[in-house]
């Protein structure tokens, strides 16, 4: 159960969540250039979260 208490966690699913909601809809309301950063910051929270180890706290 401490995976449910992971902030890493619920910060990767949300960035998913935002993702698929961006990818479903078609969203482009960021203007051009921040469009890819802002994709490419929540793709990177994603990747964190898989990453993530919340058993162990000496480590990632």
């Amino acid at each position: 159960m401490n995976r449910l208490k992971s902030p890493v966690l619920w910060c990767a699913l949300a960035a998913l969540a935002l993702l698929t909601g961006r990818m479903l809809t078609g969203s482009t309301a960021l203007p051009g250039q921040m469009d890819v950063i802002y994709n490419a910051l929540l793709s990177l929270m994603a990747a964190l979260g898989v990453m993530n180890n919340p058993t162990d706290r000496s480590r990632f």
